[in-house]
């Protein structure tokens, strides 16, 4: 897939479910992962984890 793709179905994910707070960190967690991954930020063995 590709890596601006899925940060955009992420992002949207969040959206739909901002009326939730624990879900809406949840999906905010994962979108600070593909941020992180995008910036080059993440260390190989937890991109390997993801």
């Amino acid at each position: 897939m590709d890596i601006t793709i899925g940060l955009q179905l992420a992002e949207s994910e969040v959206e739909q479910f901002e009326s939730s707070s624990q879900k809406r960190r949840f999906r905010a967690g994962n979108i600070a992962a593909i941020k992180n991954l995008l910036t080059g930020q993440i260390g190989s063995e937890q991109t390997a984890a993801m």
